[in-house]
This record gives C-alpha cells, sequence and structure tokens, in this order.
C-alpha cells in the first residue's frame, strides 16, 4: 500500500515536470551547437571551426590539426583574432600555446599537432576576423643540429570571417524558444533513422563528387647546408655552374625515385626530360616541370614552367547521360536541338576513344515519368556503361526516334545513373561523370518514408533517406505526393505539404513542400559516391511549363543548379559556382556541349599555379606572354584558352589562371629573376631556392589536386683571382730517351660539369730536356673541380708507355701543390729468354768458350744489348726490351760450331695495354737455339812399321747410323770430308804388296758434343777432335812386312795363297801320319 502511494506521488511529479518544460519559457543557459565549418584543408594543414550560443555569450570553438609532409620537417601555428572593430581579442590561457605580440602562436615545433580553441564573446559580437600563419623548421638531413626556419609557408595574406550562424537550430531570447528546443529534440531523434552518417551543412558545399586524381610527387631538398638550399635530386644544365634543377620522375614510382638524369643541354629547348609525370607511366595524363637558366646578364635568371596536358584518365572514364525525354521537350519545340547536339557531342566522343581500351565508356537513360501506359521500357531507355561507339550512337538513335510524352521523375533518373555507375565499376577507381538535360524541375517523386533535417538541402531544409522505390527488384512509378494526376496538377511546387509515413517526433517538423527535395537528396547521395555531376537546364521557366507552378524562376533555377556538384575552389552559393549551365534557347545546347566536352577531355582545365619567389630572389620586369609548344599535329590553343599570368603581394607572387589543355597540348611559362646581392644576408656561392613554394592545381573545379614543382637553386659566383697551373712530364724508365719514343704531348685543362669533363685549355709540351709549360689565368673558383689530361693524337698516351699517372689526379684552386701538375709517362719494357744448345739440342754450353748474342732495334739501329752469354742451364736472357722489333745476332761462336741464323723478337703491347710482350719465332716461351757442330775431316796415314809412308793401299769409311759411304785409293795420305757426329767403320780393303794389311775394320765414333773415340788396334794410331784450326781426326794405319818375301804390298790375293799353301802343308802332314800308323798296325 505505502509503495502503491509512494508510485502515484512520483508520477504526479513527474507529469508536472513535463508540463512545465512545455508551458514554461527556459530560462536556463542553452547552447545551441552549428555544424563544423572548414575553412582550410591543404598540404596537411586543416583549420575549421564551429559556435556555440547561449542568452548571455558566444563561443568559437576553432580546431586545427596539422600533420609536416616530411620526416625532417616540424610545424607550428600562429593565429591571430580581431573583433569587427579590429580589436585584437584577449586570449584565454591555452594549453602548450602562448601569446607574442598580437599573435597566438604554438609554444613549440611538432610535426603534428590537434587542438581545439574556445573563444568566448559578449552575445553583440557575432564576428571574428582571423590570421593563419604556419611556420616550418628543417632539420639537416645528415647534420641534426644544422635547422633551418621558414617563415609562413602558407604564404596566406587573406583573413577568414568566422560568424555566428542563424538557423532554426540556434536559441533565439524570445517565445520561439519552445519550439526552438523541440527542434533540436526532432533532429536527435531523426537521426536514428538515417542510412548513413549526417552530412555536416558545409560538408555538401565542399563536395564535387570526385576524389583527388593524383598523388602529389613530393620534390626533396637538402636544407640549412653550409652552401645553401638546394635539391637533392638534381640536375645542371650544360656549361652552367650557377643553377640547379630537380629531377623529373613518375608519381607512380616510390616517392624517393627520381629519372637520375643529372645533366642536359637546354640550349636544345629538349622537351622530354625532367618531367614529372602524373597518371600512367607510358600514357601519362599530365606533365610538369621548372627549370632556371642562366642569362647573359649577371646573377639574373629565366624561371621555364613546362605544363602538358592529354586525353586520358588514368585509370579512365565513364559518362552517364540523362536525357530528358518528358512531354514539354516536344511541346516546347527542344527535343530537335537537344538531339543534335548529343549526336554531334557523341562523334566527339567517339574521336577520343582509344580503340580496344577503357579509357572512356558511355551509358545512359532517357528519361521522363517512367509510365508502362505510355509505352516506357528500360530496353528503349536504358544503355549500359561500355566502350563500345557502337552502343553510344543506339543511346544517341533512341533519343532522337523517342517521342517525348509523361512527366519528369529526375529522382528515378538519377537513381538509374547511380545503378549504372556501380554495376560497370565494381572497383570504384574510375572517374565517374553524371550529365544531366532537364528542361523542367521534377514533377513526380517516389513516397519518402525516412528523412532528418539538414539545412543544407534544398528546396525543403530536409535530406530525404529512404523511398518506397521498388516492388521486388523493380524501381516503382513515381508519384506526384499528392499534387493530383491531371496535366496541371503536376507540378515541381507541392500543393499540400508531404510528411514522411515515418515522421519524427513532434509531428509536421519534417514537411516536403517541393519534388526539388527527394531530386536534390538522391543527387546528394550520388555526389558522395564520388560521382561528379554536370547539368544543363533549357529555358527555365516555371510559368511556362505550367501555369500553376507555385514555384518562382529563381527557386526552380536554383533547385536545379543544387544538383549539379559544386566547384571545388567555389566560395559562394550561385550558379556559377556549380557544374551547371542554363541555356536560355534550346539553341544553345550545341555551343555548351561542346564546351563541356572540352571540360571532359581535358586534364588540365581551368587549371592554377601559385609561385611565391623565395626571399633571395626579385621578380625583374613582368612575365611573358605564355606561348604554346608544338610537338606535332596537336591543335593550336585557343586564345580564350591560353593562361592568363599575373603579379601579386607587390610582384612577389605570379599566380597563373585558366589553363587548359588535352590531347598532348603543351604550354611554356617564363619569368626572370634576379638575386638580392645587395641584401645584408645574401652571400657569394650559396645557393637560395627560386621559389617558397611553387604547387599546380590541374583542375580547381573539380578536383583538390594540388601538384609541386620541384623548386631550382641559383647563385652568385664567389669573385675568386686567377691561378696559373704548372705542367710537366717526366719520362720514366726510358734511360734518357735511349730508344727515341718520346712525343711531344698536349696537355688539356679540364673542368668538371656535372658528371663529364669539359676542355678549357690546351697547352703543347715539346718533347726535348725540359717538357714543362703553364696554364696562365685560369678561374680561380675553389668549387670549380679542375684537372690536367695528356693527349697524343687520338690517344691519352704515348705509343709503348704506360697510361698517363697524374698527381693530383685532380684539384682546386685552393689545393693545387706548388710544383702544379705532374704527368708520368713510364716506358713499358719486358724482359725474353731463349735456351742455347748444342749439337744435339738439349746439352747447353758450358766452360769458358760459350756462344754470345747481341740484339738491336731495327728500326733504329740502337743496340739493346751485347755479347749476352748464356747461363749454365743455357738461358740466354735480354733485359728491359721495350716495344719494336730486335734482330739477335750470335757475335761470338763456339769452337767447331756453325754460327746460327740471325733471327728477331718482337715487342709488343698487349691488347689491354697494361704492358708489353715478347715473342721469338712467333712463340713467348720454351724457344730453343741450337749450334750445329762444323763437319769433321777424317785423315789416313799410310805407312809400315818403320813409318815410311806406303802407296797402293785403298780405304773405305762407311757410316753406321747414316750413308756416308767413301773408298779413297793409291795414298799415302787419304783425306775424308763431311762427316757429321754419329759412328763410322774405316775398311783397309787394299795393301800394298809385300805387306800384311788390316784383318778387321776400325769403328770411329764423332760424339754430338765433339769428342773423337777410334777402335783400338795394334796396326792402328789415331787422335782428333775439336780445334781452332778446324773439326779433324788423324789415323795412321801400319803394315807389317811379309816374312823372306819382299815386303808384300798386303793385298787379298796373296793372304788367300798363302792361307792355301798352310793348308796343304797341314794335310800332308797329316796324310804321312795316317800312313805310318796304318803301316805298324798292320805290321802287327
Amino acid at each position: 500500500m505505502v509503495w502503491n502511494k509512494i508510485g502515484f506521488i512520483m508520477t504526479v511529479f513527474a507529469i508536472i515536470f513535463l508540463t512545465c518544460l512545455e508551458i514554461l519559457p527556459i530560462t536556463a543557459i542553452v547552447f545551441a551547437e552549428t555544424k563544423e565549418i572548414c575553412l582550410m584543408d591543404k598540404g596537411g594543414i586543416k583549420v575549421s571551426y564551429s559556435t556555440e550560443t547561449s542568452n548571455k555569450e558566444n563561443v568559437f570553438r576553432i580546431k586545427f590539426d596539422h600533420r609536416a609532409s616530411t620526416e625532417n620537417t616540424q610545424q607550428r601555428l600562429k593565429i591571430k583574432l580581431l573583433s569587427e572593430t579590429g580589436r585584437v581579442i584577449d586570449y584565454s590561457p591555452i594549453n602548450e600555446m602562448e601569446k607574442e605580440e598580437d599573435w597566438l602562436i604554438e609554444k613549440g615545433f611538432t610535426s603534428s599537432a590537434k587542438k581545439e580553441i574556445p573563444i568566448v564573446l559578449p552575445k553583440e559580437e557575432t564576428k571574428l576576423q582571423m590570421f593563419i600563419e604556419m611556420d616550418e623548421r628543417v632539420k639537416h638531413p645528415t647534420n641534426q643540429d644544422e635547422r633551418k626556419v621558414n617563415k609562413n609557408i602558407l604564404a596566406q595574406t587573406e583573413s577568414y570571417w568566422l560568424e555566428v550562424a542563424t538557423n532554426s537550430n540556434q536559441y533565439s531570447p524570445n517565445k520561439e524558444t519552445e519550439k526552438s528546443t523541440n527542434a533540436s529534440i526532432s533532429l536527435e531523434k531523426t537521426k536514428l533513422l538515417q542510412a548513413g552518417p549526417e552530412i555536416p551543412a558545409t560538408a555538401q558545399a565542399s563536395l564535387s563528387g570526385q576524389n583527388d586524381l593524383y598523388k602529389n610527387k613530393l620534390p626533396k631538398y637538402l636544407f640549412g647546408s653550409s652552401i645553401g638550399d638546394y635539391p637533392e635530386h638534381s640536375w645542371v644544365p650544360n656549361n652552367q655552374l650557377n643553377v640547379i634543377n630537380h629531377q623529373g620522375g613518375y608519381e607512380k614510382q616510390a616517392a624517393d625515385v627520381w629519372d637520375g638524369v643529372d645533366h642536359w643541354d637546354v640550349a636544345a629547348d629538349d622537351h622530354t626530360k625532367s618531367y614529372i609525370h602524373y597518371g600512367q607511366m607510358t600514357k601519362p595524363n599530365l606533365s610538369i616541370r621548372k627549370l632556371v637558366k642562366e642569362t647573359n646578364v649577371e646573377n639574373e635568371f629565366d624561371v621555364q614552367m613546362d605544363i602538358r596536358g592529354y586525353l586520358n584518365y588514368d585509370p579512365g572514364v565513364d559518362l552517364v547521360f540523362l536525357l530528358d525525354n518528358s512531354y514539354s521537350m516536344r511541346e516546347l519545340k527542344r527535343k530537335p536541338d537537344a538531339s543534335n547536339a548529343f549526336t554531334s557531342l557523341i562523334n566527339q566522343l567517339e574521336s577520343m576513344h582509344v580503340a580496344n581500351t577503357d579509357n572512356i565508356r558511355i551509358g545512359g537513360n532517357i528519361f521522363a515519368a517512367y509510365q508502362p501506359e505510355i509505352g516506357w521500357n528500360d530496353s528503349q531507355t536504358v544503355v549500359d556503361i561500355s566502350n563500345s561507339p557502337a552502343k553510344w550512337k543506339s543511346l544517341d538513335t533512341n533519343y532522337r526516334n523517342l517521342e517525348p510524352d509523361g512527366n519528369t521523375h529526375t529522382e528515378r533518373a538519377l537513381a538509374t545513373a547511380r545503378d549504372l555507375f556501380q554495376k560497370a565499376d565494381a572497383t570504384g577507381k574510375r572517374k565517374k561523370i553524371l550529365f544531366l538535360l532537364t528542361d523542367g524541375g521534377p514533377t513526380h517523386s517516389w513516397t519518402p518514408t525516412e528523412a532528418i533535417a539538414d539545412n543544407s538541402m534544398y528546396f525543403d531544409p530536409i535530406r530525404i533517406t529512404k523511398v518506397n522505390d521498388k516492388v521486388g527488384n523493380q524501381y516503382r512509378v513515381g508519384t506526384t505526393l499528392g499534387n493530383g494526376n491531371l496535366p496541371l496538377e503536376m507540378t515541381t511546387k507541392i500543393r499540400v505539404p508531404y510528411n514522411p509515413q515515418n515522421p519524427p517526433i513532434p509531428p509536421n517538423s519534417l514537411r516536403i513542400t517541393s519534388h526539388l527535395t527527394p531530386a536534390n537528396s538522391m543527387a546528394q547521395s550520388l555526389k558522395e559516391s564520388d560521382i561528379e555531376i554536370h547539368s544543363l537546364a533549357l529555358e527555365i521557366s516555371a510559368k511556362g511549363s505550367n501555369p500553376n507552378e507555385k514555384h518562382s524562376d529563381a527557386e526552380l533555377l536554383r533547385g536545379l543548379y543544387k544538383m549539379a556538384s559544386k566547384k571545388r575552389d567555389a566560395a559562394g552559393d550561385t550558379q556559377n559556382d556549380y557544374f551547371f549551365y542554363e541555356a536560355k534557347r534550346s539553341s544553345e545546347i550545341a555551343d555548351y556541349l561542346k564546351q563541356w566536352y572540352n571540360t571532359i577531355v581535358r586534364t588540365v582545365d581551368q587549371g592554377e599555379i601559385t609561385d611565391d619567389l623565395g626571399d633571395m630572389v626579385e621578380l625583374v620586369g613582368n612575365p611573358e606572354n605564355p606561348k604554346q609548344i608544338k610537338h606535332g599535329q596537336e591543335k593550336d590553343i585557343t586564345a580564350t584558352d591560353m593562361p592568363k599570368i599575373a603579379t601579386a603581394n607587390n610582384k612577389r607572387t605570379i599566380n597563373v589562371s585558366n589553363l587548359n589543355l588535352s590531347d598532348g597540348q603543351e604550354v611554356q611559362l617564363t619569368y626572370r629573376v634576379r638575386l638580392k646581392t645587395d641584401d645584408t644576408n645574401f652571400k657569394s656561392g650559396t645557393w637560395y631556392q627560386v621559389n617558397k613554394s611553387s604547387t599546380f592545381s590541374p583542375t580547381p573545379e573539380r578536383t583538390t589536386d594540388k601538384l609541386d614543382f620541384g623548386i631550382p637553386s641559383v647563385k652568385a659566383p664567389i669573385k675568386f683571382e686567377d691561378f696559373d697551373i704548372p705542367v710537366e712530364v717526366q719520362w720514366e724508365n726510358d734511360n734518357a730517351d735511349h730508344w727515341k719514343m718520346r712525343e711531344d704531348v698536349t696537355a688539356v685543362l679540364q673542368k668538371k660539369e656535372g658528371a663529364n669533363w669539359t676542355d678549357q685549355k690546351q697547352l703543347t709540351l715539346k718533347n726535348d730536356a725540359s717538357t714543362k709549360g703553364k696554364f696562365m689565368d685560369v678561374p680561380g673558383d675553389p668549387a670549380i673541380n679542375y684537372r690536367v689530361i695528356q693527349r697524343v693524337g687520338n690517344s691519352d698516351k704515348v705509343i709503348g708507355y704506360a697510361k698517363p699517372a697524374y698527381t693530383p689526379n685532380n684539384f682546386h684552386s685552393n689545393d693545387l701543390p706548388t710544383e702544379g701538375v705532374i704527368i708520368k709517362n713510364r716506358l713499358m719494357t719486358t724482359d725474353t729468354s731463349f735456351k742455347k744448345v748444342g749439337h744435339d739440342g738439349s746439352t747447353p754450353f758450358t766452360g769458358n768458350d760459350k756462344p754470345k748474342f747481341t740484339a738491336t732495334l731495327t728500326e733504329k739501329n740502337i743496340v739493346a744489348e751485347k755479347d749476352v752469354a748464356p747461363t749454365d742451364d743455357g738461358t740466354v736472357t735480354f733485359k728491359d726490351l721495350p716495344i719494336g722489333i730486335f734482330n739477335v745476332e750470335e757475335t761470338t761462336v763456339p769452337t767447331g760450331y756453325i754460327k746460327i741464323k740471325d733471327f728477331a723478337i718482337t715487342v709488343s703491347e698487349k691488347d689491354d695495354g697494361s704492358g708489353v710482350e715478347a715473342t721469338i719465332d712467333g712463340k713467348n716461351t720454351d724457344v730453343t737455339k741450337t749450334n750445329k757442330l762444323k763437319p769433321f775431316e777424317l785423315v789416313v796415314h799410310k805407312t809400315d812399321n818403320t813409318d815410311t809412308a806406303l802407296k797402293g793401299a785403298a780405304f773405305r769409311l762407311t757410316g753406321v747410323e747414316n750413308t756416308y759411304n767413301k773408298t779413297l785409293e793409291n795414298g799415302p795420305t787419304f783425306t775424308f770430308t763431311g762427316l757429321e757426329p754419329g759412328t763410322y767403320e774405316l775398311a783397309e780393303t787394299k795393301t800394298p804388296n809385300g805387306f800384311i794389311g788390316l784383318d778387321k775394320k776400325i769403328q770411329i765414333r764423332i760424339t754430338p758434343q765433339g769428342t773423337v773415340v777410334i777402335e783400338s788396334h795394334p796396326q792402328v794410331e789415331g787422335i782428333g777432335g775439336i780445334t781452332a784450326s778446324g773439326n779433324k781426326l788423324e789415323v795412321t794405319v801400319k803394315n807389317e812386312p811379309h816374312v823372306g818375301t819382299l815386303p808384300s804390298t798386303g793385298s787379298l790375293a796373296g793372304q788367300k795363297i798363302l792361307f792355301i799353301s798352310a793348308l796343304c802343308l797341314v794335310l800332308g802332314v797329316s796324310l804321312t801320319i795316317g800312313y805310318l800308323y796304318w803301316s805298324r798296325q798292320k805290321a802287327h
């Protein structure tokens, strides 16, 4: 019972509390917060704000988020806030920020920071003026102690105005407080019905429906070094010492990969090198470069920018055309002009298409009210996106042939376009462009079922998030949302405000009063899907199409242009800030479509360049007029499409606008700068950047792409005194030019430019005792790297000499040795040898009787070495021979030997020039030269035993190992000649009468060493060998006379008779003895 009483009392109090909320004015401080508004979002810096209001004060919440672009950089944000009257406001203490003069500054440099700054102002102050600056500190990549601070890198001179918004969600101190509070509650409730996150009021204004196309390839620089600031990846023009430019590269390559080209000749105006290419590597979308060249005026430089556009997008573009075919197109006779213009556009797009590729694809939808009862079907009105020009033309043909009829359901046309894009590009990477052609506002819509409050929408501040659009998988026909179905009842303005079927609390807080609202809600969802919407409205007149239309012309026009994508760089909210065009007459359609075609095919459209000059340079005169660079058959850039160039900020900024390029068109922009040599901080020889920043926005109306040019650096040369360079040629290893091989040489002074050495001066050094000279009045800049090289004809070396050695190899004016440059030429020589052996081909000569040789350089008759004898192993060596042909003569021949023929030693350079090598008889090793013995002479003396010469004998000498065979008769002396080493047999073939001759052949052997061996025999005496008078053997053959007879001559006939006589004697004695024995036996 007690608990029931307590429950009843609590219920009563709750009812009273809720009643008070409904009927009593709210006297507490209630804050109404607005959506966040983005002021800046570029280069890693985002600044936004929102406001809150109460019955006493206004609160500005300023948010910033910044992140440095590289690891070597840190940033510090600075803001200054002024009231409407120009008074600097009082800054409340804020964590990690400090006040410096009139600025609120971050206390330190950081690589990233994210902060919120609340500023509280009295209720009557509703505006703030804000200035923003960003300082950047750069670390040296190798020396962390070296840092450089770049002031105000944003180069932002304009200020921003921050205002307290006035809208229905904001607190207002009057009787509407209750309603305002309820509206706030209503909005909170309906957030639950959204299909996705709520889009802030300012977000829609910044959406063009297209993501950025490119990833900025950020150039890199070396900052804070002892010689200044300059590109890390650089190239220099040939023969120019005071400029350095950034290399080119490709967006698709890694961030630190550049083209590696470090020099080229800018005088040739080469348009192939040092570009930064964006898009595909083989077919880029656009290419940009910046370079600086020296001029004929000291310390003045020409800055050149080249920008080239193409046709294709990477990875391609999809186009969907929504073509209005409602009844008004027929009634007002607009259809023929629209059809003709569309046919012309399709033909142009076909010429842009690259066969068998997807660089451009097209689809479309012919729309009206989609009513089946008037014969409407998708097979005739919907064409899928494809790369087939035949299908494109079918869309054109169908549009031309279909009779306009029915009302206008723009919402469904937009939904169909969304479906076509989704079906064609599952990856979502292609560029999507929707073109809407209509002659009036929508008159049909699907029934909305869910919605949210959204002040950015039009006509009603409501965004429809869900509709009753399908039966199964088929789209429904739209409805008039209560306007009625008679022709005059079908207006864009809805007569009775329409509520969604699931309205929020309280009722009637989200009311739809125009068909523009569903169409714009659908258009918004497409834009959030990265679809860029362009629209063309024909002869928009509210009363002209329907006299009952309650919208004004201005309302209808605004509703139509709000469907289109807003240009990225647009600041306002007029039709010119959107991709929208109103044709006052249908005959204007063709001209607009031609203009629109150019916009689509260009990869540079309404492009912009901002060039902020560096601190140490100033503009000379005015920039030159832009000029087109022609490469081939590309079209001329029309006068209206040529860039416009202007200066700002007291000529510290060069602004370029209206850059329009496609299909290989290229434009060149040039201006001249001068180094500020009179600046107190200026230093000669220090590199200064030409620009603080240099950025290019290729399509600022459609994307936020901002691409960096590589920034060149320039310097003024330091003035140095000229200096002299002594040069001396020293000859080595040639024995005071013993060989007469020295030549006059040319000393060449060279200077290093980039990776190459270029000739500066030449000096002829004569071949005499003092090969010296001097380069006079050479520029003395210590930054210049010099060297001296030698030239002899087309070579750098003297024939027969090694490559020259230089001391020093290279030098600067401040480190050249006192003695200057020494060029050393060393004569290349070599040793060569051969074996010298005797008659047998293997035995070397020993003792004192050795052969000797002399080598003479044939061409110049110069003796290399004389009387060179072999070592004990037979090696003959000639040392230190230079190139040439040397005749070798045996100047001393061993006794008894034949002198060998002269032969040649050829000394030549090796193929690689590293030395020389010698050959003998075509061989460079294992060469043997042999001395043959002179022929021997054998003298045979015939005597008796009293040494008295005997005649009448005959001797035959035959060779055992050779064919020698010779017989000599009479005597007493027999001389056999022409004997070579070997074994011979001497036979006495006839003996003088009365003498006994030799009873056998006598063997005589001559050895290969020239020694003689005579077979021992009692009748033979002999001696022989090598002698100074010749190689000779002497043999004496003595004969004994026959006993009792006159001395026989020792013939063979006498010997036979003697033999027969002895035989007969023996036979007689034997017979006598035998007879006696027989007789004695018989007697017994």
